[in-house]
């Protein structure tokens, strides 16, 4: 049975909280016990990818790959794609344009 692609999208613009961050990592994980192959967590709403979002999306990326699928981001903003280069996050996750999904 193949697996299916879930986007998974940041619930906050601005600051994102301890409890959405806990909530994001908790989805994630659950899609993909569930099965879910693919994720892409939409990164757009963000207004600030801080140490705690970072932190997030490596765990997410760490407890997603034990389950055997992948993670990538999505972003447009040139704020948002400098820092993940700055952190070398783009190397670390497949970033894809807005309103697409990785395969």
């Amino acid at each position: 049975m193949p697996r299916e692609t879930t986007k998974l999208s940041l619930p906050l613009r601005g600051t994102i909280s301890a409890n959405a961050l806990a909530e994001l990592h908790a989805e994630a994980v659950a899609a993909a016990r569930a099965g879910t192959g693919s994720l892409t967590i939409d990164l757009d709403e963000v207004a600030v990818l801080d140490s705690a979002v970072i932190s997030t999306l490596i765990k997410i990326l760490r407890d997603v790959r034990t389950h055997g699928g992948t993670v990538s981001l999505s972003a447009r903003r040139k704020s948002l794609l400098d820092t993940l280069r700055v952190t070398a996050l783009d190397k670390v996750f497949k970033i894809v344009p807005p309103g697409e999904q990785a395969a």
